[in-house]
C-alpha cells in the first residue's frame, strides 16, 4: 500500500469530490422515510446544478449519471426499478436545469437557482411517472398521480433551490479556480477479474422476457422460479426486501390504481361509487409481479459479483469512456469514508437553533464541494 495525492484543476479529481457528495446524500436520503410515495427531496440535484455552473452541461450529466451508479452499487439497488426511475429522471431533470441556466445568461429571460431547480424538480418527477407508464403500469391512470408530484416537486424544488441560490451567493456563478486534494491508500496494482459475462447475459434475457410479457401465468411463474431459485442459490433475502422497500411506493400504487380505478370488464365488486373488475385484479397482479420479478433479478445479480466486479464489468462496457470509469473506481474506493465524513458534518449541524441550519447545511455544501481537505 502506497500514499497518493492528487491535485487537479478542474478536472476528474474536482468531479470525483461532486459525484461522491451526490452519491452520499442519494444513499443518506435512502435511509429516511417518504411518507408521500415516490416524493424525494432530491439534495443530490443540488450538486447537479452546481456542477452546471462550474463544469458545464457535460460534466453535469456525467455527475448526474455516476452518482446514480454509484449509490446504487453501493445500496445494491443496481439495475433494480429504483435505479432505472433515478437514473433516467436524473439526466433529464440535470439538462432541464442547464436549459433554463443557459436561456438566463444569454437572453432576457432570467431565471434565478431557485426557480431552475423547481422547473427541475417538475422535470425529474414527471420523468419518473413516465418511466412508470413505460416500464412497469402501462395504464393511463397512473398520471392520475401527476398533480401531486407536481405539488411536492414545487416544494422540494423551492427547497432545494434556495440552497443552491445561497451556495452561488457565497461562491460566486464564475467558473473559479478549484483545487482538490485527496490522499488515501491504494493499491499498487489494480486487480484483474475475469468477470463472469454469462450471469450479466441470463439477466438482461430474463429482464426482456419479464418485461415483455403480459400473461399472469408467466408472470406468475416466472415469480415461482426466481424466488425457488433465489433460496437454492442462498442469497441473501434480506438484499431483496431492501429493493422492495425502495419500491414499495411502486407497488402500492400500481395495485390500488389499477384496483379501483379500471372499471372495465366484468364487475367483480361494486359498492357505492367503487368498483373492482376481474380485469383490474388481472392487471393489478400483472404489474406487481413483473416489479417483484425485475427486483428478484436485480437482487440476484447485485450478488453474483462483489462491488469491484461489477466496477470491472462497467468499464469494459463502456470502454470508449475512460475517465468515467476511472472516477467510478476511486469514487467506490472513497466512499465508506467520505460518506462518514459527510455524517460527521451534518451531526455538527445545531438543530436546536432553526434560524442555523439552512446557513449550516450551506456551509456543509461549500466545504465539501470547494474547501476538501483530503479524505484520509
Amino acid at each position: 500500500m502506497n500514499s497518493t495525492t492528487f491535485y487537479m484543476k478542474n478536472d476528474e479529481v474536482g468531479i470525483t469530490f461532486f459525484v461522491l457528495t451526490a452519491s452520499s446524500l442519494q444513499i443518506i436520503e435512502s435511509f429516511f422515510p417518504h411518507p408521500v410515495p415516490g416524493v424525494r427531496l432530491g439534495l443530490a440535484n443540488i450538486v447537479s446544478f452546481l456542477a452546471i455552473v462550474y463544469f458545464g452541461i457535460f460534466k453535469a450529466i456525467e455527475v448526474s449519471i455516476l452518482r446514480t451508479i454509484i449509490s446504487s452499487l453501493f445500496l445494491g439497488t443496481f439495475l433494480s426499478p429504483s435505479f432505472i426511475l433515478s437514473f433516467f429522471s436524473a439526466i433529464t431533470s440535470t439538462i432541464s436545469m442547464w436549459i433554463l441556466y443557459n436561456i438566463s445568461l444569454n437572453t432576457i429571460f432570467k431565471f434565478s437557482p431557485l426557480g431552475i431547480n423547481v422547473f427541475s424538480a417538475v422535470v425529474h418527477n414527471i420523468t419518473q411517472l413516465l418511466l412508470v407508464y413505460i416500464f412497469f403500469i402501462q395504464q393511463k391512470n397512473v398520471f392520475l398521480f401527476l398533480p401531486l408530484l407536481l405539488v411536492s416537486a414545487v416544494v422540494t424544488g423551492w427547497l432545494t433551490g434556495s440552497l443552491a441560490l445561497e451556495i452561488v451567493k457565497k461562491v460566486g456563478f464564475d467558473n473559479i479556480f478549484l483545487i482538490y486534494e485527496i490522499s488515501v491508500l491504494q493499491n499498487k496494482e489494480e486487480k484483474v477479474f475475469n468477470a463472469d459475462w454469462l450471469k450479466l447475459i441470463l439477466f438482461l434475457i430474463f429482464f426482456v422476457l419479464v418485461f415483455l410479457s403480459k400473461k399472469i401465468h408467466i408472470q406468475a411463474s416466472f415469480f415461482i422460479v426466481f424466488f425457488i431459485f433465489y433460496l437454492l442459490q442462498k442469497n441473501d433475502i434480506n438484499v431483496f426486501w431492501k429493493n422492495v422497500k425502495n419500491v414499495l411506493w411502486l407497488i402500492i400504487f400500481s395495485f390500488l390504481i389499477l384496483l379501483f380505478l379500471h372499471p372495465y370488464g366484468k364487475v367483480f365488486l361494486k359498492w357505492k361509487f367503487l368498483i373492482i373488475t376481474f380485469d383490474g385484479i388481472n392487471l393489478s397482479f400483472i404489474y406487481n409481479l413483473r416489479i417483484l420479478n425485475i427486483v428478484f433479478l436485480s437482487s440476484w445479480l447485485v450478488q453474483q459479483y462483489s462491488i469491484q466486479e461489477l466496477n470491472f464489468i462497467i468499464k469494459r462496457i463502456v470502454f470508449f469512456y475512460p475517465s468515467g470509469g476511472r472516477i467510478v473506481s476511486n469514487s467506490l474506493f472513497l466512499l465508506p469514508n467520505f460518506l462518514e465524513d459527510v455524517k460527521s458534518q451534518v451531526k455538527k449541524i445545531n438543530f436546536n437553533n432553526p434560524k442555523r441550519i439552512f446557513e449550516n447545511i450551506v456551509d456543509i455544501f461549500i466545504k465539501i464541494l470547494f474547501q476538501p481537505t483530503g479524505l484520509k
